[in-house]
């Protein structure tokens, strides 16, 4: 995974020098939506620095995705303070349902649970106003909020309502499987981690699925789903 988001970074600066275009003082410059894919790319490979410069960068072209990324790179650094100013920022006027969940992330992680609900419960609100579909991640979030509020009923229930909208958030499959743990139901969570990869083709699912185990204290199902990686 980490080769994979390599190259999409070096895909990125190859773009750039491709389509780079002088301003006015002579510097130069590249389209803002391709330094905010490479930027992108740079966060998913943890290279944040990088990711930073290259935000700030395309931010004033797309305002909005710009202040996303530099949230979700504040929040790598847990520096959440920092990534709730960028989340507003995000956010948009009129607000978009997206942005509004980014907020509850930035807000969840400093551990004000109540208002992290409510502004789910704004984003969700909004997206049935505006006839969109299930936002990506919200039902997942507020399933990771009422887990940690205790309420395992409510968070189970929301971690399934993520994952019948988006089956491919392996996010809300290993939430769910937490909170089954939690419960010491551990057929269940034998049970989820196959249907997430039967829902999830390839070695990622897999190797989550082997880290999930790992996290419960499960070497031996752990090593077994790493072998069947590549089958």
């Amino acid at each position: 995974l980490a080769h994979d988001h390599a190259e999409q970074i070096e895909w990125g600066r190859v773009l750039i020098q491709e389509f780079v275009q002088p301003t006015q003082g002579g510097s130069p410059i590249a389209p803002p939506d391709l330094m905010l894919n490479a930027a992108e790319a740079a966060l998913r490979a943890a290279r944040l620095d990088e990711a930073e410069s290259l935000a700030r960068s395309g931010l004033a072209g797309v305002p909005s995705r710009g202040h996303e990324l530099l949230a979700r790179v504040a929040m790598e650094r847990g520096e959440h303070a920092d990534a709730e100013r960028e989340a507003r920022a995000a956010v948009g006027n009129p607000p978009r349902p997206a942005g509004l969940v980014l907020l509850a992330e930035a807000i969840q992680r400093q551990g004000r649970l109540r208002d992290a609900m409510r502004t789910l419960d704004r984003a969700e609100e909004l997206a049935r106003e505006t006839r969109m579909a299930p936002v990506f991640g919200l039902a997942e979030l507020r399933g990771e909020t009422l887990g940690k509020s205790g309420d395992l009923q409510g968070a189970k229930t929301a971690y399934r309502t993520e994952i019948e909208a988006y089956p491919s958030n392996l996010e809300a499959w290993v939430g769910l499987c937490v909170i089954h743990g939690i419960e010491r139901d551990k057929g269940e969570v034998y049970r989820l981690l196959e249907e997430m990869a039967a829902a999830n083709p390839g070695p990622r699912a897999k190797l989550l699925a082997a880290d999930t185990l790992d996290a419960f204290g499960d070497t031996a199902g752990a090593a077994r789903w790493r072998a069947r990686v590549g089958r």
